[in-house]
């Protein structure tokens, strides 16, 4: 479904706190390049990292992607910490989950490859910001990979199927929370029989919601 213009303007604000943010980095002469890409062909994925910085004089490399939340999310992130396996940071619970998992994937790219980097979370409406110093992990990286795997035959092999409700998710539900309670297709998702299903029954229901 489109987006609410309310909703455009809070990716807007977070772009725009994104682009402060490197913006200093760039004044400090610590960042070294913005949106490097990351690509693993087995299983596919591609993303793209915030920023990449190396420390002046020894041109050590750091990984770092920012985050702009809302302020009661900042207010329930943990104690910043230095670097600590990724695995093992207190991030690693509910809502930061994904961003942990996705930095942690990003670092062991092969087109990135960098052991060490950072999370910056910085608040919407006070800027308030904090720091979690992270070193890549391996125990993360395979759980990720496994569940990418999972769905990698239905992105490659077989395109034009959607893949099955994984377990453990309801998109017809409204836990506070969840993963569906957070994604923006779960008006549709909660139309479809819950195993893999055609893309043309997709855009038939997906027509009908939409009038």
């Amino acid at each position: 479904m489109p987006f609410e213009a309310r909703v455009l303007r809070i990716f807007r604000t977070g772009n725009s706190i994104e682009d402060v943010i490197v913006a200093g980095m760039k004044r400090a002469d610590v960042l070294e390049s913005t949106q490097g890409e990351v690509v693993y062909d087995d299983p596919p994925v591609l993303g793209h990292v915030d920023c990449i910085n190396k420390r002046p004089g020894t041109g050590e490399r750091f990984l770092g992607e920012i985050k702009s939340i809302k302020q009661e999310l900042f207010k329930a992130l943990p104690k910043e910490h230095g670097p600590m396996l990724a695995g093992e940071s207190p991030l690693n619970k509910g809502w930061y989950l994904g961003y942990l998992k996705q930095w942690n994937t990003y670092a062991w790219s092969p087109t990135i490859d960098i052991e060490v980097g950072f999370i910056l979370f910085e608040a919407k409406n006070e800027q308030q910001q904090k720091i979690y110093w992270l070193l890549r992990d391996p125990e993360l990286l395979e759980a990720v990979m496994g569940t990418r795997r999972e769905a990698a035959p239905y992105a490659v092999s077989d395109p034009m199927r959607a893949a099955p409700v994984p377990p453990g998710f309801d998109p017809g539900g409204q836990g506070k929370g969840s993963a569906c309670g957070r994604c923006d297709r779960r008006y549709l998702c909660a139309r479809l029989p819950r195993g893999s299903v055609e893309y043309d029954l997709v855009k038939a229901e997906d027509a009908k919601v939409r009038g």
